[in-house]
């Protein structure tokens, strides 16, 4: 393990700074030498993750339990990847067994927090995330806080916070994407866009920060934010997600197309089996016509003074 242990400890650092893809590649080398590592398991389980690959991160996660049931690190991981899968109660049950196993960790009580935020229970996310902020007041800590703060209405104080944790973490993608939903309930608009912008150049693939970008789109112009809305939706999707979409609009289409012909209007039907094949056409061009218009946003784009 001595000669490879250099690999895992890159992976760390690389995980600490975003290189997931990096990481990846050397936590790979390191597991062909050492299958049995519950840890590195773990890691590339998080890795995976946030590469959305959720199949293979499920895979790894449950390696890595199955390797050491007891460890907290990969209860936080199944955890994870059960929350992305939409399944919050096997989340909460891991992170509630990670908790349970290192109580002085902060990890699992802000992930119970998320969780309870997923279910809409701002008060409960709270009592844990102040928890969590006991044992460890960091940059991950205070932006959750903050989001709490907004989704309980606290708008001036979820703007403070988010301000706190960017002047240590200037490229803290959930303390700007709070910062910039706070600044658009308060029609900050110009300002909410500048720090879209910044969120999205500083985590491209992050959901978060692209949903920030449509809700400024949507205050700027619904009709064109729509636009943007629906690029971006055909853009994120799987290509499953996607055929699976395209037939059940086509289902509909074809259902209306037949009553339209029934009921004598053979014109209008025809007008929308053209709107279908333009729909099609539209649905593999979408990707590429969101991210050109990304792209042209992000030109311009400057770090503001006051981060």
């Amino acid at each position: 393990m001595s000669s490879t242990r250099p690999l895992l400890e890159l992976a760390r650092r690389q995980m600490q700074i975003g290189q997931m893809d990096g990481a990846i590649d050397n936590l790979s080398a390191y597991l062909g030498e050492n299958p049995q590592d519950a840890r590195a398991h773990a890691l590339m389980a998080m890795c995976l993750h946030d590469r959305r690959r959720l199949t293979a991160a499920e895979h790894e996660a449950r390696a890595a339990l199955a390797l050491d049931a007891n460890d907290a690190f990969a209860h936080v991981a199944c955890g994870q990847v059960a929350q992305s899968q939409r399944k919050p109660r096997a989340a909460l049950a891991h992170f509630e067994s990670a908790q349970a196993l290192a109580p002085e960790w902060d990890v699992p009580l802000r992930q119970i927090a998320w969780v309870y935020l997923y279910w809409g229970k701002p008060q409960q996310a709270r009592e844990f995330v102040e928890r969590a902020l006991a044992l460890d007041p960091d940059s991950d800590n205070r932006a959750l806080a903050a989001h709490i703060a907004l989704d309980l209405g606290e708008v001036a104080d979820a703007e403070r916070a988010a301000r706190e944790v960017l002047r240590q973490d200037p490229a803290h993608s959930e303390a700007l994407t709070v910062l910039g939903h706070a600044l658009l309930r308060q029609n900050r608009i110009g300002e909410a866009r500048d720090t879209a912008l910044w969120a999205v150049r500083n985590a491209p693939t992050s959901r978060a920060a692209i949903a920030l970008m449509l809700a400024v789109k949507m205050r700027q112009n619904p009709l064109t934010g729509w636009v943007w809305r629906l690029n971006a939706w055909l853009a994120s999707g799987s290509s499953r997600r996607t055929i699976v979409s395209l037939l059940g609009v086509y289902l509909a289409i074809r259902v209306a197309t037949l009553l339209l012909q029934d009921f004598g209007y053979a014109p209008a039907a025809t007008l929308l089996s053209y709107a279908w094949l333009g729909f099609c056409v539209y649905s593999w061009v979408a990707p590429v016509l969101f991210q050109r218009a990304l792209q042209r946003e992000l030109e311009d784009v400057r770090l503001g003074a006051e981060f």
